[in-house]
Protein backbone atom coordinates (compact mmCIF):
# COMPACT_ATOMS: atom_id res chain seq x y z
CA UNK A 1 0.00 0.00 0.00
CA UNK A 2 2.95 2.27 0.83
CA UNK A 3 4.14 1.86 -2.91
CA UNK A 4 0.99 2.29 -4.65
CA UNK A 5 0.90 6.01 -2.40
CA UNK A 6 3.93 6.87 -3.53
CA UNK A 7 4.28 6.00 -6.93
CA UNK A 8 0.91 7.99 -7.10
CA UNK A 9 2.26 11.02 -5.23
CA UNK A 10 5.73 10.69 -7.77
CA UNK A 11 2.93 10.46 -10.78
CA UNK A 12 1.44 13.16 -9.52
CA UNK A 13 4.51 15.93 -9.63
CA UNK A 14 5.15 14.40 -13.24
CA UNK A 15 5.06 15.33 -16.67
CA UNK A 16 4.42 12.85 -19.33
CA UNK A 17 5.59 12.24 -23.10
CA UNK A 18 4.98 9.67 -25.17
CA UNK A 19 7.85 7.27 -26.76
CA UNK A 20 7.23 3.82 -28.47
CA UNK A 21 3.57 2.76 -26.38
CA UNK A 22 4.56 3.39 -22.92
CA UNK A 23 4.80 6.83 -21.47
CA UNK A 24 7.71 8.08 -19.16
CA UNK A 25 7.51 10.71 -16.40
CA UNK A 26 10.07 13.08 -15.47
CA UNK A 27 9.91 15.65 -12.87
CA UNK A 28 8.28 18.86 -13.32
CA UNK A 29 10.37 22.15 -14.59
CA UNK A 30 13.14 19.16 -16.38
CA UNK A 31 14.03 20.95 -19.91
CA UNK A 32 15.92 17.66 -20.70
CA UNK A 33 18.94 18.77 -18.84
CA UNK A 34 20.00 17.86 -14.84
CA UNK A 35 17.91 19.96 -13.01
CA UNK A 36 19.44 22.26 -10.93
CA UNK A 37 20.39 20.66 -7.53
CA UNK A 38 20.26 16.91 -9.04
CA UNK A 39 23.01 14.93 -10.02
CA UNK A 40 23.43 13.67 -13.67
CA UNK A 41 22.60 10.13 -13.94
CA UNK A 42 20.00 10.41 -11.16
CA UNK A 43 16.94 11.26 -12.20
CA UNK A 44 13.77 9.14 -11.05
CA UNK A 45 11.17 8.85 -14.07
CA UNK A 46 8.08 6.76 -14.21
CA UNK A 47 7.25 4.53 -17.38
CA UNK A 48 3.62 3.79 -18.10
CA UNK A 49 2.16 0.29 -20.00
CA UNK A 50 -1.14 -0.62 -20.09
CA UNK A 51 -1.73 -3.99 -18.37
CA UNK A 52 -2.14 -7.22 -19.64
CA UNK A 53 -4.56 -9.67 -18.98
CA UNK A 54 -2.85 -11.84 -16.76
CA UNK A 55 -1.84 -8.87 -14.38
CA UNK A 56 -5.38 -7.16 -14.60
CA UNK A 57 -9.03 -9.02 -15.63
CA UNK A 58 -10.52 -5.71 -15.77
CA UNK A 59 -8.12 -3.57 -17.52
CA UNK A 60 -5.38 -1.22 -15.78
CA UNK A 61 -2.41 0.49 -15.76
CA UNK A 62 1.63 -0.26 -14.73
CA UNK A 63 3.60 2.23 -13.11
CA UNK A 64 7.70 1.62 -13.49
CA UNK A 65 10.06 4.11 -11.43
CA UNK A 66 13.16 3.83 -12.73
CA UNK A 67 16.24 6.12 -12.60
CA UNK A 68 17.13 7.99 -16.21
CA UNK A 69 20.86 7.36 -15.98
CA UNK A 70 20.94 8.77 -19.43
CA UNK A 71 18.15 11.48 -19.12
CA UNK A 72 16.38 10.42 -22.53
CA UNK A 73 13.07 9.39 -20.99
CA UNK A 74 12.86 6.55 -22.33
CA UNK A 75 13.28 3.42 -19.76
CA UNK A 76 16.15 1.94 -21.06
CA UNK A 77 17.17 -2.32 -20.67
CA UNK A 78 20.43 -0.87 -19.01
CA UNK A 79 18.44 1.30 -16.52
CA UNK A 80 17.66 0.63 -12.63
CA UNK A 81 14.45 0.18 -12.21
CA UNK A 82 13.29 1.36 -8.90
CA UNK A 83 10.01 0.00 -8.17
CA UNK A 84 6.88 -1.67 -10.08
CA UNK A 85 3.16 -0.80 -9.51
CA UNK A 86 0.45 -2.11 -10.92
CA UNK A 87 -2.91 -0.96 -10.73
CA UNK A 88 -5.85 -2.35 -11.47
CA UNK A 89 -9.81 -1.53 -12.85
CA UNK A 90 -12.27 -2.45 -10.53
CA UNK A 91 -14.84 -5.18 -11.75
CA UNK A 92 -18.74 -4.03 -12.41
CA UNK A 93 -20.94 -4.08 -9.43
CA UNK A 94 -23.83 -6.73 -10.06
CA UNK A 95 -27.35 -5.11 -12.03
CA UNK A 96 -29.67 -3.66 -9.57
CA UNK A 97 -33.00 -5.18 -9.34
CA UNK A 98 -35.70 -4.42 -11.53
CA UNK A 99 -37.80 -1.25 -10.98
CA UNK A 100 -41.74 -1.54 -10.95
CA UNK A 101 -43.60 -0.33 -14.01
CA UNK A 102 -44.98 2.91 -13.63
CA UNK A 103 -48.70 3.95 -14.24
CA UNK A 104 -49.63 4.85 -17.64
CA UNK A 105 -49.94 9.03 -18.27
CA UNK A 106 -52.57 10.43 -19.68
CA UNK A 107 -53.03 11.90 -23.36
CA UNK A 108 -53.28 15.64 -23.92
CA UNK A 109 -56.81 16.49 -25.78
CA UNK A 110 -57.68 19.88 -27.72
CA UNK A 111 -61.00 21.55 -28.29
CA UNK A 112 -61.62 24.57 -30.34
CA UNK A 113 -64.19 26.21 -31.13
CA UNK A 114 -65.49 29.83 -33.31
CA UNK A 115 -65.88 32.77 -30.62
CA UNK A 116 -68.28 35.11 -31.70
CA UNK A 117 -68.15 38.67 -32.96
CA UNK A 118 -68.12 41.21 -30.20
CA UNK A 119 -65.06 39.59 -28.56
CA UNK A 120 -63.40 42.04 -26.65
CA UNK A 121 -59.81 40.30 -26.65
CA UNK A 122 -59.54 40.30 -30.69
CA UNK A 123 -59.29 43.65 -32.32
CA UNK A 124 -61.66 41.81 -35.03
CA UNK A 125 -64.36 41.17 -32.82
CA UNK A 126 -63.99 37.30 -33.33
CA UNK A 127 -61.31 34.16 -33.69
CA UNK A 128 -60.57 30.44 -32.57
CA UNK A 129 -60.83 29.79 -28.74
CA UNK A 130 -58.57 26.82 -27.80
CA UNK A 131 -58.71 24.70 -24.73
CA UNK A 132 -56.65 21.81 -24.08
CA UNK A 133 -56.15 19.44 -20.65
CA UNK A 134 -55.20 15.91 -19.81
CA UNK A 135 -58.14 13.36 -20.90
CA UNK A 136 -58.00 12.19 -17.52
CA UNK A 137 -61.68 9.41 -18.18
CA UNK A 138 -59.75 8.92 -21.44
CA UNK A 139 -62.98 9.43 -23.79
CA UNK A 140 -60.39 11.19 -26.24
CA UNK A 141 -62.29 13.68 -25.35
CA UNK A 142 -62.23 17.58 -23.71
CA UNK A 143 -64.85 17.37 -20.93
CA UNK A 144 -65.64 20.50 -19.18
CA UNK A 145 -63.41 19.26 -15.65
CA UNK A 146 -60.42 18.48 -18.02
CA UNK A 147 -59.99 21.74 -19.34
CA UNK A 148 -56.40 23.31 -18.23
CA UNK A 149 -55.61 26.08 -20.07
CA UNK A 150 -57.92 28.49 -22.52
CA UNK A 151 -56.15 30.18 -25.26
CA UNK A 152 -57.81 32.66 -27.87
CA UNK A 153 -56.15 32.82 -31.48
CA UNK A 154 -57.74 36.19 -32.94
CA UNK A 155 -58.88 36.59 -36.69
CA UNK A 156 -57.06 39.41 -38.24
CA UNK A 157 -58.87 42.49 -39.23
CA UNK A 158 -60.15 43.68 -42.63
CA UNK A 159 -57.48 45.06 -44.53
CA UNK A 160 -57.86 48.36 -46.23
CA UNK A 161 -60.04 48.55 -49.50
CA UNK A 162 -57.79 49.09 -52.68
CA UNK A 163 -57.63 51.74 -55.44
CA UNK A 164 -60.36 51.02 -57.38
CA UNK A 165 -59.38 50.19 -60.96
CA UNK A 166 -60.09 51.81 -64.25
CA UNK A 167 -63.44 51.29 -65.63
CA UNK A 168 -63.66 48.74 -68.29
CA UNK A 169 -64.74 49.47 -72.45
CA UNK A 170 -68.09 47.40 -73.31
CA UNK A 171 -68.58 44.72 -74.73
CA UNK A 172 -69.21 43.46 -77.94
CA UNK A 173 -72.76 41.92 -78.60
CA UNK A 174 -73.63 39.35 -81.27
CA UNK A 175 -75.87 40.73 -84.04
CA UNK A 176 -77.71 38.60 -86.76
CA UNK A 177 -79.15 38.66 -90.11
CA UNK A 178 -81.58 35.92 -91.25
CA UNK A 179 -81.42 35.57 -95.29
CA UNK A 180 -83.27 33.43 -97.81
CA UNK A 181 -80.76 30.21 -98.48
CA UNK A 182 -80.11 30.03 -102.65
CA UNK A 183 -81.93 27.77 -105.02
CA UNK A 184 -78.46 26.27 -105.48
CA UNK A 185 -77.91 25.26 -101.97
CA UNK A 186 -81.31 24.65 -100.77
CA UNK A 187 -82.79 22.86 -103.60
CA UNK A 188 -86.51 23.22 -101.47
CA UNK A 189 -85.95 26.55 -99.85
CA UNK A 190 -83.85 27.45 -96.24
CA UNK A 191 -82.64 30.10 -94.29
CA UNK A 192 -78.65 31.20 -93.97
CA UNK A 193 -78.00 33.17 -90.61
CA UNK A 194 -75.74 35.53 -90.64
CA UNK A 195 -73.72 36.61 -87.37
CA UNK A 196 -71.06 39.12 -86.29
CA UNK A 197 -69.69 41.11 -83.14
CA UNK A 198 -71.54 44.76 -83.12
CA UNK A 199 -68.17 46.42 -82.00
CA UNK A 200 -69.99 49.81 -83.01
CA UNK A 201 -72.85 49.11 -80.86
CA UNK A 202 -75.54 49.86 -83.74
CA UNK A 203 -77.49 46.50 -82.98
CA UNK A 204 -77.57 45.50 -86.22
CA UNK A 205 -75.87 43.28 -88.24
CA UNK A 206 -73.38 44.92 -90.83
CA UNK A 207 -70.87 42.92 -93.77
CA UNK A 208 -68.19 45.15 -92.14
CA UNK A 209 -68.12 43.81 -88.93
CA UNK A 210 -65.32 41.41 -87.46
CA UNK A 211 -65.79 37.59 -86.86
CA UNK A 212 -67.91 37.10 -89.86
CA UNK A 213 -69.70 33.71 -89.55
CA UNK A 214 -72.97 32.15 -91.35
CA UNK A 215 -74.87 29.11 -90.87
CA UNK A 216 -77.57 27.78 -93.50
CA UNK A 217 -80.34 25.53 -93.06
CA UNK A 218 -82.32 23.52 -95.95
CA UNK A 219 -86.19 22.99 -95.99
CA UNK A 220 -86.74 19.00 -96.22
CA UNK A 221 -87.95 17.77 -100.02
CA UNK A 222 -91.38 17.16 -100.70
CA UNK A 223 -92.94 13.89 -99.52
CA UNK A 224 -93.09 10.94 -102.07
CA UNK A 225 -96.44 9.80 -103.85
CA UNK A 226 -98.46 7.48 -101.34
CA UNK A 227 -99.30 3.92 -103.02
CA UNK A 228 -102.39 4.21 -104.81
CA UNK A 229 -103.30 7.25 -103.43
CA UNK A 230 -103.25 10.75 -103.34
CA UNK A 231 -100.20 13.06 -104.17
CA UNK A 232 -97.72 13.18 -100.92
CA UNK A 233 -97.62 16.48 -99.43
CA UNK A 234 -94.99 18.77 -99.49
CA UNK A 235 -92.48 18.49 -96.45
CA UNK A 236 -93.23 21.48 -93.96
CA UNK A 237 -90.96 24.07 -93.77
CA UNK A 238 -89.96 24.91 -90.38
CA UNK A 239 -89.85 28.27 -89.17
CA UNK A 240 -85.77 28.77 -88.88
CA UNK A 241 -86.14 32.40 -88.40
CA UNK A 242 -84.50 34.08 -85.19
CA UNK A 243 -86.42 35.01 -82.31
CA UNK A 244 -83.82 36.03 -80.05
CA UNK A 245 -80.18 35.62 -79.02
CA UNK A 246 -80.10 33.39 -75.80
CA UNK A 247 -77.19 34.20 -73.66
CA UNK A 248 -76.70 31.56 -71.11
CA UNK A 249 -75.22 32.48 -67.67
CA UNK A 250 -75.53 36.32 -68.63
CA UNK A 251 -72.89 37.63 -71.39
CA UNK A 252 -69.94 37.22 -68.92
CA UNK A 253 -66.80 36.67 -71.03
CA UNK A 254 -65.79 38.69 -74.00
CA UNK A 255 -66.43 36.14 -76.96
CA UNK A 256 -70.16 34.36 -75.03
CA UNK A 257 -71.22 31.43 -76.72
CA UNK A 258 -74.93 32.91 -77.97
CA UNK A 259 -77.92 30.13 -78.69
CA UNK A 260 -80.43 31.36 -81.21
CA UNK A 261 -84.35 30.90 -80.19
CA UNK A 262 -86.19 30.30 -83.71
CA UNK A 263 -88.96 30.85 -84.48
CA UNK A 264 -90.72 27.28 -84.44
CA UNK A 265 -89.16 26.91 -80.82
CA UNK A 266 -86.17 25.06 -81.22
CA UNK A 267 -82.42 26.00 -79.93
CA UNK A 268 -79.25 26.44 -82.34
CA UNK A 269 -76.05 26.56 -80.67
CA UNK A 270 -73.04 27.47 -82.04
CA UNK A 271 -69.76 25.54 -80.64
CA UNK A 272 -66.49 27.06 -81.53
CA UNK A 273 -62.83 25.59 -82.23
CA UNK A 274 -60.81 28.22 -80.42
CA UNK A 275 -61.78 31.68 -77.76
CA UNK A 276 -61.82 33.82 -80.42
CA UNK A 277 -65.01 32.14 -81.77
CA UNK A 278 -63.42 31.06 -85.17
CA UNK A 279 -64.64 27.97 -86.77
CA UNK A 280 -67.77 27.72 -85.61
CA UNK A 281 -70.41 24.69 -86.28
CA UNK A 282 -74.03 24.93 -85.61
CA UNK A 283 -76.30 22.55 -84.24
CA UNK A 284 -80.04 21.95 -82.66
CA UNK A 285 -80.03 21.34 -78.94
CA UNK A 286 -82.35 18.88 -77.94
CA UNK A 287 -83.50 18.75 -73.86
CA UNK A 288 -80.56 18.21 -71.93
CA UNK A 289 -77.94 19.82 -69.77
CA UNK A 290 -75.22 21.15 -71.42
CA UNK A 291 -71.80 23.11 -70.64
CA UNK A 292 -70.60 26.69 -72.52
CA UNK A 293 -67.73 25.82 -74.61
CA UNK A 294 -66.57 30.05 -74.16
CA UNK A 295 -64.39 28.69 -70.82
CA UNK A 296 -67.16 30.44 -69.03
CA UNK A 297 -67.78 26.90 -67.33
CA UNK A 298 -71.43 28.15 -67.88
CA UNK A 299 -74.22 25.32 -67.01
CA UNK A 300 -77.66 25.18 -68.16
CA UNK A 301 -80.75 23.12 -69.29
CA UNK A 302 -82.91 23.00 -71.85
CA UNK A 303 -86.41 21.08 -71.04
CA UNK A 304 -89.52 20.44 -72.99
CA UNK A 305 -93.09 20.10 -71.05
CA UNK A 306 -96.60 20.36 -72.33
CA UNK A 307 -95.90 22.24 -75.63
CA UNK A 308 -93.36 24.69 -73.80
CA UNK A 309 -89.53 24.86 -73.70
CA UNK A 310 -87.42 26.26 -71.03
CA UNK A 311 -83.76 26.88 -70.54
CA UNK A 312 -82.44 27.33 -66.81
CA UNK A 313 -79.43 28.12 -65.21
CA UNK A 314 -78.10 29.28 -61.80
CA UNK A 315 -80.85 26.67 -60.82
CA UNK A 316 -84.03 28.24 -62.49
CA UNK A 317 -85.80 28.54 -65.40
CA UNK A 318 -84.52 31.93 -67.12
CA UNK A 319 -87.06 31.83 -70.32
CA UNK A 320 -89.92 29.48 -71.81
CA UNK A 321 -91.88 29.78 -74.72
CA UNK A 322 -94.30 27.89 -77.20
CA UNK A 323 -92.88 25.22 -79.71
CA UNK A 324 -94.72 24.18 -82.40
CA UNK A 325 -94.85 21.36 -85.44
Amino acid sequence: MSKLIFSLLVLSTLTACENNGSTSYSPLGDSGNSQQGVKPGTRTSIDFRSATSSQCSSGGGVYTLYVDANENGILDVTEVVTNVQVVCNGVNGANGADGTNGSNGFNTVFAMNSVSTGLSACASGHGQQISFGLDLNRNSVLDAGEIAQTQVLCDGTDGANGVAGPAGSNGASTVFQVLPATAEVCANGGSTIMMALDVNHTGVYSAMDPEQQSATICNGAAGANGSNGHDGMNGVTPAYSVVEPIMPCGNSVAYKEVLLRLSNGQILASFSENASGLNTRFSFLPDGSYIDTDGSNCNFSVSTQGGVRSISWFGQVQMSWPVTQ
